[in-house]
C-alpha cells in the first residue's frame, strides 16, 4: 500500500510538472529572436508532450493484457468522452467566441455546419475545434494507446520488440507521409505509441536516476536538442531528427519523475498533487483563460478590441513580463472551474 501511494504521487507531480511547462510553453509562444526565452521555449519543448505519453505507458496495468475490453472502455472514458464534450461545448459557441473577437472567425455557423463539425468529433476525433488546439494531443493518446495495445498483445508482450516495431513505423509514416484515411492518423500517432511503450519498458525495468553518469546523460540529451535541435514540437519531427527527439524526450521526462520522487514525502495536500490530478481541464481551458489576460493588456494599453483575436497570446507583450500573469491564469482559471465543478458534484451526490 505504501509502495503504490508513494508511485501515484510521484506520478501525479510529474503529469503537474509537465502541465505547468506545457502553459508556460504557451505563454512564451514560440520566441523568434534568440535568447534566454528562446531557451526555455526549446527547452521545454525538448520533452514536455512526450511527457505525458510516457506517463501514460508508465502507468498501463498488466491486468488490461486479460481484459481488452476493460482496456478500451477505461480509455473511452478517460479520453474520448471528455475530447467530445469540451470539443461539442466548445462548438455550441462557435458564433459567440467569433463576436466576442475571442478568435479569427471568418464564417457563421449554421445548424447544418453544427452537425457537420459535431460529426467529425464524435466519428474521428477531429481536433480542429478553435480555442482546443491542444486537443491533438488527446487524440494522439487515444489512438496511440490503442495502437501500443494491439501490438503489445499481438507480440507476446515482449515489450522490446513492441517499442522497437512501434518507432520502426513511425519512421516509415514519415519517409512516406501515409496517412490512416479516415481517422487521419500520421507519424504522430505511432510516436505517441512508440513514448507509450517506452513508459511501460521505464515501469518494469530497472531504470533508476541512481548513479551520476544516467543523470549526466540525461542532461546531454536534453541540451541536445535544446541546443542542435532542428524540430522542436512533435508534430514537425522528420525521420532524422526523430532518434535526437526521442532520446531528449526519455531523458527529460525520467528527470522530472526522479526530481518528483524527491518530494514525494512532502506533496499529499500541495498544489502540484491538484494539478496533477487535473490536467484535462487545464489542457483544455488554458487557451480561453490567456483571454482574460489579453483583454486586461487591452484595457490598460489602450489597444483595439480586434486585439483580442491574438492567439494564443498577444505579443511582445508576453516578453515584457506578462507571460507571468498568462501562466498564472492559465493554471487558476481552469482548476477554480474543475474545483466548482467537483464541488457541485459532491453537494448532488449530498443531496441525492
Amino acid at each position: 500500500m505504501i509502495a503504490k501511494t508513494e508511485y501515484n504521487h510521484a506520478v501525479t507531480v510529474t503529469k503537474a510538472i509537465g502541465i505547468i511547462l506545457m502553459v508556460l510553453a504557451h505563454a512564451i509562444d514560440n520566441p523568434t529572436e534568440p535568447g534566454g526565452y528562446m531557451v526555455i521555449w526549446r527547452l521545454i519543448y525538448s520533452f514536455h508532450m512526450p511527457l505525458f505519453f510516457i506517463m501514460s505507458g508508465y502507468c498501463f496495468k498488466d491486468a488490461y493484457l486479460e481484459n481488452a475490453k476493460r482496456f478500451i472502455i477505461q480509455k473511452i472514458k478517460g479520453l474520448y468522452l471528455p475530447f467530445v464534450a469540451y470539443s461539442l461545448l466548445f462548438l455550441a459557441f462557435h458564433n459567440a467566441f467569433r463576436a466576442w473577437h475571442l478568435c479569427e472567425l471568418d464564417k457563421v455557423y449554421q445548424l447544418h455546419d453544427f452537425f457537420i463539425s459535431a460529426w467529425a468529433v464524435i466519428g474521428r476525433m477531429s481536433d480542429g475545434v478553435d480555442l482546443l488546439g491542444t486537443f491533438w494531443f488527446v487524440k494522439e493518446l487515444f489512438f496511440g494507446n490503442i495502437l501500443f495495445y494491439i501490438t503489445l498483445r499481438l507480440f507476446c508482450q515482449n515489450k522490446w520488440i513492441v517499442a522497437a516495431l512501434l518507432f520502426m513505423m513511425t519512421e516509415i509514416f514519415a519517409i512516406t507521409n501515409f496517412r490512416i484515411p479516415w481517422f487521419d492518423l500520421s507519424y504522430r500517432t505511432f510516436f505517441a505509441a512508440t513514448f507509450i511503450a517506452i513508459g511501460y519498458i521505464l515501469r518494469t525495468g530497472d531504470f533508476r536516476f541512481d548513479r551520476w553518469w544516467k543523470w549526466l546523460l540525461a542532461v546531454v540529451a536534453v541540451i541536445a536538442e535544446t541546443t542542435i535541435g532542428m524540430n522542436f514540437t512533435m508534430d514537425n519531427q522528420t525521420p532524422l531528427s526523430m532518434p535526437l527527439y526521442l532520446c531528449s524526450a526519455i531523458a527529460g521526462t525520467m528527470m522530472v519523475y526522479e526530481l518528483s520522487k524527491l518530494t514525494d514525502k512532502h506533496i499529499k495536500k500541495s498544489v502540484l498533487t491538484f494539478i496533477g490530478q487535473h490536467t484535462f481541464p487545464i489542457l483544455a481551458l488554458h487557451f480561453l483563460s490567456f483571454k482574460l489576460v489579453t483583454l486586461l493588456i487591452i484595457y490598460i494599453y489602450n489597444l483595439p478590441i480586434e486585439s483580442l483575436t491574438a492567439f494564443p497570446i498577444l505579443q511582445p507583450f508576453s516578453f515584457m513580463g506578462w507571460w507571468s500573469v498568462y501562466l498564472l491564469v492559465g493554471l487558476a482559471c481552469p482548476l477554480f472551474f474543475a474545483w466548482l465543478y467537483e464541488l457541485s458534484v459532491q453537494r448532488a451526490c449530498f443531496r441525492g
